[in-house]
């Protein structure tokens, strides 16, 4: 039985925006929350999408958040990825700017992350769940083997 996502609640935030996705409901995949431990990772989550709103002071837009395994593996995400602990989003914020423009204002304002990944037209972000974060900003290169290479800003 999946279980009440409702404590996800935020003042700019509908919990569901924290398990929606398109390719889960086109592909008929159950990405509902099933794990306690994963609810409350990402009732921290929220609460970090709650905070970089504010900072931001303009809407965010997730694209991503919670992914079950199966939806991670259909997105060609790898199977250590923090979505599958509920501990990510990945996320845009056209009223405020580009991912670089949010990336370094975050970075200024010193927002503790685990990660804060520029990843093409969006933004990854990511808290731990336990120990310290890494406030790990940066962004991905490809290489001319088509391998992609992590740039800390």
């Amino acid at each position: 039985m999946p279980l009440d996502i409702s404590i996800l609640n935020r003042k700019n935030f509908n919990s569901n925006e924290f398990i929606a996705s398109n390719i889960a409901i086109t592909e008929g995949i159950d990405n509902k929350v099933y794990d306690v431990e994963v609810l409350v990772n990402l009732s921290r989550t929220a609460d970090k999408a709650q905070e970089i709103r504010e900072k931001l002071d303009k809407a965010i837009k997730i694209s991503s958040a919670y992914r079950c395994l199966k939806l991670n593996r259909e997105l060609g995400s790898k199977d250590t990825s923090q979505h599958l602990k509920g501990q990510a989003i990945d996320f845009t914020c056209s009223g405020f700017g580009t991912p670089e423009d949010i990336i370094h204002f975050l970075k200024r304002e010193k927002v503790e992350v685990d990660q804060c990944l520029m990843e093409g037209s969006w933004l990854h972000l990511s808290i731990k769940e336990y120990g310290a974060n890494r406030n790990q900003f940066a962004y991905y290169l490809k290489g001319e083997d088509g391998t992609r290479k992590i740039v800390n800003l």
